[in-house]
């Protein structure tokens, strides 16, 4: 397992469980997990290894796809999460709660040195 792929896996939950608790805080638990539960199998429509993807109470995490897949489809899979969450939550909460969502997805990807996303 190389360095890079668990640098890009540790960014990545960090940033899901910032998120995460930026939902419960808008929407409440519950909602919390029907809405990740939704996107994890959005995201499996497209990427079967999105069933490694694991989410409880306490937050998300993608520890399981670093033995599904290599860095670059790693990659894939979780900015498909991410795409599918952001879009989910434009429907329940609308595009400027979302907005400012996917703004501090970018703005944490970029502080990492990564590649900016755009929703």
């Amino acid at each position: 397992m190389s360095n890079d792929k668990t640098d890009v896996i540790t960014l990545y939950n960090d940033l899901a469980n910032i998120i995460w608790q930026r939902i419960i805080d808008i929407a409440g638990i519950h909602s919390a997990i029907v809405l990740v539960q939704r996107t994890t199998w959005i995201t499996q429509q497209k990427y079967s290894e999105a069933e490694a993807i694991q989410f409880d109470k306490k937050g998300i995490s993608f520890l399981g796809l670093k033995e599904k897949a290599e860095e670059e489809k790693l990659k894939l899979i979780i900015e498909e999460f991410f795409a599918s969450l952001i879009n989910i939550l434009t429907r329940l909460i609308g595009e400027d709660i979302s907005n400012k969502i996917a703004q501090e997805i970018n703005e944490i990807i970029k502080a990492e040195g990564g590649q900016a996303w755009t929703k």
